[in-house]
């Protein structure tokens, strides 16, 4: 399949923008898994009377959340590591990420009750749609090269 784009964040090529969006990635979720564990842990020693009735929800989400920005930080990492050694399918997993994110994005959307929050979404969807494409371009440009690759070196 040929790539869809042929530069990323728009003067970037899509190497550049792969490593630069695998770094977001994996700074994002290493941030966030710190975010997640503290507030699990300030929830579990809390002693205020009006959360006890909802602490063991709130620590169990924070530490499903945080077991999320590990898969986030793998992601990442794995992106990173695919750019730097074209390899295509250490990019299959930030794909399906990007993908289920923009899918959540829209199921967020409907949940939207004010016009800003529908613009910030809408904004927030856009920049994932472009994300998405400049990882996918990525990813079919460095298929399609090895594909050249292994097509010449059996005809050498």
């Amino acid at each position: 399949m040929k790539p869809i784009l042929s530069q990323c964040c728009f003067c970037n090529t899509l190497e550049t923008g792969g490593q630069i969006i695998g770094w977001l990635y994996t700074i994002v979720g290493i941030l966030s898994f710190f975010a997640c564990i503290a507030f699990a842990v300030v929830f579990g020693i809390s002693t205020d009377p009006n959360v006890q009735d909802t602490k063991p929800v709130f620590v169990t989400l924070f530490i499903v959340l945080a077991f999320f920005s590990i898969i986030n930080i793998v992601a990442g990492i794995l992106l990173v590591r695919g750019v730097s050694r074209k390899s295509h399918k250490s990019m299959i997993l930030i794909l399906v990420l990007m993908i289920l994110g923009i899918i959540s994005s829209f199921i967020n959307l409907t949940n939207s009750a004010t016009a800003t929050d529908i613009v910030s979404v809408i904004i927030g969807v856009g920049i994932q749609i472009y994300f998405f494409l400049c990882i996918l371009s990525l990813y079919n440009k460095i298929k399609n090269e090895g594909n050249s690759n292994q097509v010449t070196q059996q005809y050498a």
